[in-house]
This record gives structure tokens, sequence and C-alpha cells, in this order.
């Protein structure tokens, strides 16, 4: 948990670490998205104003160069050479993860692109 100064809906003002990245990343592509359709200043009910968006986007990104080595912990990093290619299976590698312990609190949000619903 990353405090970031904001109320979280489920209570506090520290937020999961993914949250903060992609609250962050999310602010950016609809900034994006509305400099690409010329409207900048437009509000919806989904997201806000730009003014709302480029306010909450400093928060998280305040708290994630504060907690940078949550991030960065766990990266490999190394230069391919010329010809080289490098194949991963996004399972293993993103999505992979050592089991939890029967007796460690887990906390699982799911989202279907497409679908109405947040589970």
């Amino acid at each position: 948990m990353i405090e970031v100064g904001l109320n979280y809906k489920l209570g506090g003002t520290k937020f999961p670490a993914y949250i903060c990245f992609h609250s962050y990343l999310v602010g950016a592509e609809v900034l994006r998205h509305r400099q690409y359709v010329q409207k900048i200043n437009k509000s919806t009910n989904c997201h806000g104003d730009t003014a709302r968006i480029l306010r909450l986007s400093k928060f998280f990104e305040n708290a994630i160069e504060q907690n940078l080595q949550l991030f960065t912990k766990n990266q490999l990093r190394f230069k391919l050479k010329k010809n080289q290619i490098l194949i991963l299976d996004n399972r293993i590698t993103l999505h992979g993860r050592t089991s939890f312990a029967k007796t460690e609190k887990r906390i699982f949000y799911r989202y279907w692109m497409g679908q109405e619903k947040i589970c």
C-alpha cells in the first residue's frame, strides 16, 4: 500500500501500488485522447474534467516517485545485440506469481473490458 493523500474508496488514504500505477496511466491516456480529438477541456461522467484528471494524476505521480523501488525491485534489464530477439510467455512473465499463504489476506480486483460490471 502506498500513501497517496487521496481518499481511497475502501478506506484510508493508501492505495495498492498497482492501482496507483494504473490510475496514472489511465489519466495520461484520457488526456492524450482529449488532445487528439481536440476537446482537451471536455468533462465526462466517468473521468470528470481535465483539471480533475491533472490534479489526481499529480497525486499518483508523486506517490509512484516516492515508492519507485516497489516498481523496479523485480525488474530485469539487458540490451539485445543486433539480430537478437526476445520472446516471452505473457502468462508467466507478467502474470505468473508464487502462491499465497493460506493465512494471508488476498484482495483481487478484476475488470472485464467491454462489459458493464466491475467485479
